[in-house]
């Protein structure tokens, strides 16, 4: 569904990465926003391997390393 190559990092910096620039400043504040555990939004991402345009439901918790 999202078109993603097997060498695609599954991470935040990966994630990023595809979201359809209008929509990355609202992404990137979501991210750093340290008060929210989980997060729950919607967002324009562009597919890496045929470059489409497709709408996703993100939801996700917020973990941290050292």
């Amino acid at each position: 569904m999202l078109g993603l190559s097997k060498s695609y990092k599954k991470d935040s910096k990966g994630w990023i990465n595809l979201v359809h620039p209008e929509d990355y400043t609202k992404a990137q504040q979501l991210l750093d926003d340290a008060s929210l555990e989980y997060v729950s939004s919607e967002f324009r991402i562009i597919r890496p391997l045929d470059k489409k345009v497709i709408w996703i439901l993100g939801h996700a918790k917020k973990e941290y390393n050292d």
